[in-house]
């Protein structure tokens, strides 16, 4: 007598194996935890150049934080507060001005025009800090008209706000320098019903540099250079720093201040490691000649790295740096801040 024979439906068959497959998928792909990555050992000048880049951010994010305290009474002067008696200011008038000006610019803003301010970019390196901002505010349908720029002005729909971008320099947690961009032509088109005074304002307070628009391609160009994977290893350093000028100072890649040599050696040991990097910028902020950029690299880790062993494994860099440039497009002074304690966390 034949054995019982039990016929396996032909859709039960590819449910089986399409089990299997993606069960053996998931087991193929399973990341490499990262204690069996390894940890770094990173120099202690990155880890104070870290510890230096935090604070300037968290500086910023307090100083946000007391600005959009509901009562003015209080968030004013610890917003003024953030500011050192010394702090040199750029951008609000044709002059350098000191901290009155912050004083006098910004107490209708928190008594009259009582606006929420956002950080919708932050971007910090050492004691730099970069924000792009905006700041809102609603008006109910029977308030009354106010008075700013000159104008007397009642958003006709009912919401109004401005713009605009701000570098920070920091010292002992206290702003100590302050360049501003604001958007005045967009705020004016608000209030007055005409941004050409405004534009011609911004133009003005600009410190002389080229438009927003300039600094902006030269910081891609930057971030372009980065990425030239196909070029001779030895080489590539070279290339990249094409846009520094000879006696540029460079910040966050070595001990104490860079030079333009320790700059293509900080690549060349995080290149020989990380050979296939490929750079693209996330968000990016611009005021006076600056342009702060956030970016991130994917690569794989092909040789032994800070006693971290390669696994050929997926790596993904984040970063963010503050370029100073010339008149002519070339940087002569920049803060880097890899987050190098990152690339041996998971990619996925």
């Amino acid at each position: 007598m034949s054995p019982l024979k039990t016929r396996i439906p032909t859709s039960l068959k590819w449910f089986t194996a399409s089990l299997i497959l993606l069960l053996g998928g998931c087991s193929a792909t399973t990341h490499t935890p990262e204690h069996e990555r390894g940890t770094p050992n990173l120099p202690t000048w990155w880890l104070e150049w870290k510890s230096q880049t935090e604070t300037s951010r968290q500086t910023i994010q307090r100083m946000t934080y007391h600005a959009n305290l509901p009562d003015p009474d209080e968030a004013f002067p610890l917003f003024v507060d953030t500011f050192s008696d010394e702090v040199e200011i750029y951008g609000l008038s044709n002059e350098v001005e000191g901290k009155a000006i912050i004083e006098e610019h910004y107490y209708p803003v928190f008594y009259f025009l009582k606006l929420a301010l956002v950080n919708d970019v932050l971007i910090a390196s050492g004691n730099q800090v970069m924000e792009r901002y905006h700041a809102w505010r609603s008006f109910p349908p029977d308030s009354e008209a106010l008075e700013f720029d000159g104008c007397q002005f009642k958003p006709e729909s009912g919401a109004f706000s401005i713009r605009g971008y701000t570098l920070f320099e920091i010292d002992q947690e206290q702003i100590v320098r302050r360049f501003s961009n604001h958007d005045h032509g967009y705020r004016m088109q608000q209030t007055c019903g005409d941004g050409t005074a405004g534009d011609e304002i911004k133009a003005q307070l600009s410190g002389g540099f080229p438009d927003d628009n300039q600094v902006y391609q030269w910081g891609e160009a930057y971030v372009t250079g980065l990425s030239q994977i196909n070029a001779n290893p030895s080489e590539r350093p070279v290339i990249a720093s094409t846009m520094f000028t000879e006696d540029a100072v460079i910040h966050g890649v070595s001990a104490g201040v860079g030079t333009v040599e320790d700059f293509q050696g900080y690549l060349a040991q995080l290149w020989e490691a990380f050979p296939d990097l490929i750079y693209h910028t996330n968000g990016a902020a611009t005021s006076w000649g600056r342009v702060a950029i956030q970016y991130q690299a994917a690569g794989s880790h092909r040789a032994p790295w800070f006693g971290v062993e390669p696994n050929h494994q997926p790596v993904l860099l984040r970063g963010e740096v503050v370029l100073r440039f010339n008149q002519e497009g070339q940087i002569v002074e920049a803060w880097i801040y890899d987050h190098l304690d990152e690339l041996m966390a998971p990619y996925f």
